[in-house]
């Protein structure tokens, strides 16, 4: 789900769709309980039945939620630079040919909120990643400062919002509409969807009481997503993944340091909600990049290599896989389809999420036995290279 998937197979550098494809089913396991869970208490994942989903839930707190999703941006910033050389190289204009890939990545993120599920993240990268784009001519060290900054400016943002969490008291009801997931029809859940994603994003625009704070929290989460991006774009620019060989002194000492911080304040902010608002810019990303150390270590040996073969195939596909896994989740769990919302918590549902894992890497190997992208990929890059001579 980057903006590599335009370059040609014998561009791409296959540590990074092996990372991509790990990220996939990152986010499908997040995903699936977030699915079967009200809006109201997705934080949490909804319908802890037994032990066992309480213990599952707690699990993917601590080591997917928030942690997989930064990963992506972090990919697609890189992505971003991996699209303008390739542009360049075959002297094409990168700027027309990446607003016209935007603007397919924000038709496909309207039609994932409306008609699949109001959780997407398409219409934000569209948005953020248009943003990214102006800084793609910054040179490595103006990208720190920037990255730096924009840090600081949202740990400051979100201390004051942790500190504002411990004096007031949130409470949301449950509201017995959202059991229309289990029972509603096709036509009923569209309503019911878009109006989750207004309670979610839009509502604070059209209440003067807090159109200043929403406004702001939204720009901060924004900016979140184009620091992310632009650490991508950074680590391009450092070539980091062109050689991890040769840049091995510099991976090892800040994946090591990004895991060790990152699991302990992901610990932090699983027992503490002030740590938990006030870390989360950089908590996710940490262990995020820790996952990425962890990967890249395994990967310089052939074993690894062989080992993660298959997540690189679905990192190709990733587009493709992030919508079809939303749409086989959706069906399984809305009353359109099977039903199964409200009846079974996260650990019963574990066995769901695995076997959609297993579904979607199946199908992206045997695609790509026989074509060079994935469904959605080729359509994206047809759209993209239309106006193309």
């Amino acid at each position: 789900m980057t903006a590599t998937a335009s370059t040609k197979s014998q561009d791409r550098i296959p540590l990074i769709d092996v990372i991509r494809g790990f990220a996939v089913f990152g986010i499908i396991l997040v995903n699936a309980p977030s699915i079967n869970s009200s809006i109201w208490n997705v934080a949490e994942f909804g319908f802890q039945i037994t032990a066992w989903d309480a213990f599952v839930s707690q699990f993917i707190m601590l080591f997917a939620a928030g942690k997989f999703y930064p990963i992506f941006s972090f990919l697609f910033g890189w992505g971003i630079m991996a699209f303008i050389e390739s542009a360049e190289r075959k002297q094409q204009n990168p700027a027309k040919l990446f607003i016209r890939r935007m603007n397919a990545l924000l038709f496909l993120g309207l039609l994932n909120i409306s008609l699949v599920w109001y959780g997407d993240v398409l219409l934000t990268y569209a948005i953020v990643g248009s943003v990214a784009f102006f800084f793609h001519t910054y040179s490595k060290q103006k990208l720190l400062s920037t990255i730096a900054w924009l840090f600081a400016i949202l740990l400051i943002y979100h201390l004051y919002s942790a500190v504002i969490y411990l004096f007031e008291d949130f409470e949301y009801e449950e509201i017995d509409m959202q059991m229309l997931y289990q029972t509603g029809t096709f036509v009923q859940i569209f309503w019911l969807r878009l109006q989750d994603y207004y309670d979610l994003y839009l509502w604070g625009f059209f209440d003067l009481e807090y159109i200043v704070s929403w406004t702001i929290y939204i720009v901060c989460y924004l900016l979140h997503m184009v620091s992310l991006f632009l650490l991508g774009i950074w680590t391009y620019k450092q070539r980091l993944f062109h050689d991890i060989d040769a840049n091995w002194h510099m991976i090892k000492p800040i994946g090591i340091s990004c895991l060790i911080f990152g699991l302990g304040s992901s610990s932090l902010s699983l027992h503490s909600a002030f740590f938990d608002v006030f870390l989360y810019p950089v908590s996710g990303i940490s262990l995020g990049l820790g996952y990425i150390f962890l990967l890249i270590s395994a990967y310089k040996y052939q074993l690894g290599k062989r080992l993660f073969s298959l997540l690189a195939y679905v990192g190709r596909m990733s587009l493709t896989n992030y919508m079809s896994s939303n749409i086989i989740l959706t069906v399984l769990f809305y009353g359109y389809g099977f039903g199964l919302y409200g009846t079974m918590g996260a650990g019963s549902q574990l066995w769901i999420t695995l076997a959609v894992c297993s579904v979607i890497a199946l199908f992206s190997y045997q695609w790509l036995q026989h074509f060079q992208r994935g469904p959605l990929e080729s359509l994206w890059y047809k759209y993209t290279y239309a106006q193309q001579s």
